[in-house]
């Protein structure tokens, strides 16, 4: 303190000293216009010599060493006095500054003391390794739904053999960085600039990652999370679809969703149109009590009718074939395990044909068939909630951002199956995400009825059983109530 005072004091006299010489060159020239013809240094020297004998200069800036003649003061060193002058005082202000720092420290409060190291710590996290930062987002509010930090851990060791290799090939930042890049991104409609910057990657970098982790994901997750269920487990799907719904025998919900893609180059008939007038590829899936995606199809254009969608996948195949709920499994003591199951069915909307294994509502019901088909719309109402479910933890489908046909239904079933994590992990839906994602939802197509309306007595028969048991099911809820009163 005591050093920087003593060079504030020099300081200070220099820039006095600066300023009186200034003045004296202005009077000595304002005197000298009697006599302008100084053409030579020689002459100027001269006569500003003898003028200087005249005036007593401050002794500050004229006096040298073993003399006490002044030392001439020429006009050329005019031109510099305001660059002298700017120099002394930036340095007299950076000394004022480093003090008043210096004196900030020694009384500062610890709020103080807080704010800097806030500052400190936003310089350093930006040149640490960008895990860090991510992994304090995802502690506090993950946007794409995987908030268990113990999920998060769980992808990371699932998927590290596949996307190591490949990443590494390609420049990209470490693994860790990359699924958190791609968990980021796939939660978030729009592209996020504070994602690029905390990473430092550009957007095409971030496709890539997003692309590579998809389909990781599905090699490796998705034959594991997305599939039938076991016989426990569909005797536990049917007695909460009884229970909710009052309708037995219902092993899942076969619904379908619209999701966005980015328009094809090629597409000049208009195939991925959908009635509802924008691009996208139909998802067509079968879901359980539990709101997980046991049966996925993706792809097919927009403008595809449902029910052609349904007659081309594998799921009719084995629906048709009665091996859609048989595990070829024996028991003890040798007999099938499929011998004398309970025939399970799907419950389905009109855009789909009635068939042994498909229930859909009556066309033109009356009042007793009007209350089965609410029943039927009560469990189709959990397939329409899981993919909402599935949009608010994934926004990123919501719009096609820029993927097409060849990498939308990768990302579809990529989240499909993450979604199905989060449900089996049980990590729930904040209202939030709900909210923003109905507000970024496009209006999704109605499927109608099935053109064909094909005939199947057998359908016919089944349905009629399952009518009847949910008829039963309401007169034993209404008579008790009755002989109560």
């Amino acid at each position: 303190m005591a050093q920087t005072r003593a060079v504030t004091v020099t300081l200070v006299a220099r820039i006095v000293g600066v300023v009186r010489r200034s003045a004296l060159v202005q009077s000595r020239a304002s005197s000298s216009k009697k006599n302008p013809c100084w053409n030579d240094w020689g002459e100027e020297s001269r006569a500003m010599s003898s003028t200087a004998e005249q005036t007593q200069s401050p002794p500050s800036l004229d006096s040298s060493s073993g003399s006490s003649s002044p030392r001439p003061l020429l006009i050329s060193d005019t031109k510099d006095l305001r660059a002298v002058i700017g120099c002394q005082m930036l340095l007299l202000h950076a000394l004022r500054k480093r003090r008043r720092r210096m004196l900030l420290d020694q009384r500062a409060s610890p709020s103080v003391y807080m704010v800097q190291n806030a500052l400190l710590l936003r310089r350093v996290q930006r040149r640490q390794s960008r895990i860090h930062f991510l992994m304090s987002i995802l502690k506090t509010a993950f946007q794409a739904g995987l908030g268990r930090e113990d999920l998060y851990q769980f992808l990371l060791t699932e998927l590290k053999p596949f996307m190591t290799a490949e990443g590494a090939a390609k420049g990209h930042p470490p693994f860790e960085q990359r699924v958190a890049i791609a968990l980021w991104r796939l939660g978030k409609v729009w592209d996020d600039p504070a994602l690029l910057r905390a990473f430092a990657v550009s957007g095409d970098t971030v496709g890539a990652i997003v692309r590579e982790f998809c389909s990781a994901v599905v090699k490796v997750l998705m034959p594991r999370f997305v599939q039938v269920p076991f016989d426990e487990d569909l005797d536990d799907i049917t007695d909460q679809f009884r229970e909710r719904a009052g309708l037995p025998q219902c092993a899942g919900a076969l619904c379908f969703a619209h999701t966005p893609i980015q328009p094809p180059a090629d597409d000049d008939a208009g195939e991925y149109t959908n009635p509802e007038g924008w691009h996208s590829v139909i998802v067509q899936a079968v879901v359980g009590a539990d709101r997980r995606f046991w049966d996925l199809n993706i792809g097919w254009p927009g403008s595809t009718q449902v029910a052609q969608v349904l007659r081309s996948s594998s799921l009719w195949k084995k629906g048709e074939e009665g091996t859609l709920f048989v595990r070829h499994e024996e028991e003890p003591d040798g007999r099938s395990a499929a011998a004398g199951r309970t025939h399970r069915v799907l419950a389905a909307g009109t855009g789909y044909p009635l068939r042994k294994w498909i229930v859909t509502p009556y066309l033109n019901p009356d009042e007793r068939q009007l209350r089965f088909n609410r029943a039927l719309c009560e469990v189709l109402s959990v397939g329409e909630v899981a993919f909402r479910h599935l949009e608010a933890r994934f926004p990123f489908l919501l719009r096609h951002n820029g993927s097409g046909v060849d990498l939308m239904p990768s990302i579809v079933a990529a989240c499909s199956t993450l979604h199905n994590m989060c449900e089996e992990w049980g990590d729930g839906i904040h209202s939030g995400w709900l909210g923003e994602a109905s507000r970024h939802a496009l209006p999704q197509p109605h499927p109608g009825c099935d053109p064909a309306r094909e005939r199947c007595p057998e359908a016919e028969a089944i349905r009629m059983a399952l009518f009847a048991s949910v008829f039963v099911a309401i007169l034993r809820s209404v008579l008790p109530t009755r002989n109560a009163d």
